[in-house]
């Protein structure tokens, strides 16, 4: 089953494609509507590829997701 994010989660997942695709998620595609693993995904890669900007945004992502769930 599908587990839904929140509109904020997913508004800032898809930010931080828009501002961070090639440095961190060079290995993986966007998905137009994104799971709850999906965001956490993104979340371990902006945390393991990026830097501490990335770090900030992905803090406020992995938030965003918890809370809604």
């Amino acid at each position: 089953m599908r587990q839904a994010v929140s509109a904020d989660a997913r508004a800032l997942y898809h930010e931080a494609f828009a501002l961070y695709g090639p440095l961190c998620f060079w290995s993986t595609r966007e998905m137009q509507d994104p799971t709850v693993a999906d965001v956490l995904d993104a979340v371990a890669r902006l945390k393991r590829n990026g830097n501490m900007t990335t770090r900030q945004l992905a803090v406020r992502l992995e938030e965003a997701c918890r809370a809604a769930s």
